[in-house]
């Protein structure tokens, strides 16, 4: 019917399963939902730069953008 399927789990329940994950394979994360300050759950930031909750439109990729320059120039 095209509905997509609800997730299971709260958007912060699937990034910890991808922190678990990654620190067993000690993998470094570049945890851009504690660090990027774009929290969908704040109106105002869900009206700017994720506008269905979950993805980000272009101005939200340009903070990610940023926050994922600026950790990996720290590796």
């Amino acid at each position: 019917d095209g509905r997509k399927a609800r997730p299971t789990l709260s958007l912060r329940g699937y990034v910890n399963i991808i922190r678990e994950v990654a620190e067993y394979y000690s993998l470094p994360v570049i945890d851009l939902y504690r660090e990027s300050g774009l929290q969908p759950e704040l109106e105002e930031i869900q009206k700017t730069y994720i506008p269905d909750g979950l993805h980000p439109n272009e101005a939200g990729h340009i903070v990610m953008a940023r926050k994922i320059k600026a950790a990996l120039e720290a590796l």
